[in-house]
């Protein structure tokens, strides 16, 4: 019997009306005669017609929704700017996010030693599970902003963004920005995250150095996400410079991480007010 040869899991589409009963006997097959745990457990049979082009879990929600294109229509844009007091760590000290453009507020500052970089949060499963931040807030390298408790749920859906005006001691460095599902009563999941390495600001293709000292705009492209923020819950936006070893650590000289040795530790600083906007964007769905 050819199922007992097959070793990977199956996901089979069929229709009421496509002549595919073969199809759907299929999965009952696969189930009893399937030559791995993971083939017989994990094959699935989706039976509809006529589907929409994407179909996306929410996270936070427990609904499935259909949309005809990722990302789906009837986003709407919002903008969240970064403020503090010059304060931004520890976590109990962090700054906030609202939708108040900033003034003139003081600079959040942290140290980056690709020595002791932040490590990824890989559990046994990989990336297969949301990690818990909670394990990492002892750390002085991360910066936290979050908005007040939500009283009204918030769901996004597509790319999150971070426009990020930050300098560094060094000539090249990273920064990363990570959102977060921060439960007051529980865990701070995480739900995306992007990165940016300074030299690459502009382009893959060429390297740009920057100044030490000098305020340059990032631009960080978090990854896809649909996820429901319920009321309660505070957006949290998290700022720091590498993600080790899922990352590469910046050795923030300018040179060949690859190649050469000398580790460099960096001073990093984030600016919030009207000059320099840092800000998240979140595609809010109005759906």
């Amino acid at each position: 019997m050819k199922f007992t040869r097959i070793e990977v899991p199956n996901l089979d589409f069929s229709g009421w009306y496509d002549y595919c009963g073969g199809t759907m006997a299929h999965l009952k097959l696969m189930q009893q005669h399937a030559r791995t745990d993971v083939a017989r457990d994990q094959t699935k049979l989706i039976i509809t017609h006529r589907e929409p082009a994407c179909k996306y879990f929410v996270m936070g929600s427990l609904e499935w929704k259909s949309a005809d294109t990722w990302s789906p229509d009837g986003i709407i844009g919002t903008t969240y700017y970064l403020h503090s007091n010059g304060v931004a760590n520890p976590i109990n000290s962090s700054g906030t996010l609202n939708t108040e453009a900033p003034a003139l507020e003081v600079t959040d500052s942290y140290t980056y030693d690709p020595v002791d970089p932040m490590p990824t949060l890989w559990g046994s499963d990989l990336f297969t599970l949301p990690s818990n931040r909670r394990l990492v807030e002892h750390r002085p390298d991360i910066l936290y902003y979050l908005t007040p408790a939500l009283v009204e749920e918030v769901e996004i859906v597509g790319y999150p963004k971070v426009v990020l005006y930050a300098s560094s001691s060094a000539v090249d460095t990273d920064f990363f920005a990570r959102l977060v599902d921060n439960d007051p009563k529980g865990p701070a999941i995480e739900v995306c995250y992007g990165m940016v390495r300074a030299r690459h600001r502009n382009s893959l293709e060429v390297e740009e150095l920057i100044e030490s000292g000098t305020v340059y705009e990032f631009r960080i492209k978090l990854g896809p996400t649909a996820c429901r923020f319920l009321k309660g819950h505070r957006i949290r936006l998290e700022i720091t410079s590498s993600d080790f070893p899922n990352h590469d650590r910046n050795h923030n000289t300018g040179r060949d991480d690859l190649a050469d040795v000398e580790l460099c530790t960096a001073e990093q600083k984030v600016y919030h007010s009207s000059t320099y906007p840092s800000r998240l964007l979140l595609p809010v769905s109005s759906g």
